[in-house]
């Protein structure tokens, strides 16, 4: 399936918006980004990955998960368009329910590893 298993970085945006953020290895051979470790792609040796995930993949939580500020929300039919900061990725999250805090406030996130796609960059 293209949508939920693209096998490049221009598939997976031709199928629809994508947050489009950076990823380092890290010393144990996970791919390190804003949002966690994820599992690196298997032959890459690379340094540096593209992590792309939906932004209906984004799910605002009590606790855990990642920091991010609150940058701007509105409501768009039945769900809310939210764009937050996580250190200096910005990030688009599709959600069905406001995640009850003013622009400008710390809210907490988590995307499902399982949901992202980790691309080599050359």
């Amino acid at each position: 399936d293209l949508y939920s298993a693209p096998k490049s970085p221009v598939a997976a945006a031709a199928l629809g918006p994508v947050n489009d953020i950076t990823g380092t290895r890290a010393d144990d051979g996970l791919v390190e980004a804003v949002i966690g470790r994820l599992k690196a792609p298997e032959r890459a040796d690379n340094e540096r990955f593209r992590v792309m995930f939906r932004p209906d993949a984004v799910r605002f939580v009590e606790s855990g998960g990642t920091a991010a500020r609150l940058a701007s929300i509105r409501r768009i039919g039945h769900h809310y368009r939210a764009e937050l900061e996580a250190g200096k990725e910005l990030i688009l999250a599709l959600a069905s329910d406001s995640p009850g805090i003013d622009v400008g406030a710390t809210a907490n996130i988590h995307i499902d590893p399982d949901q992202c796609f980790v691309f080599p960059v050359d």
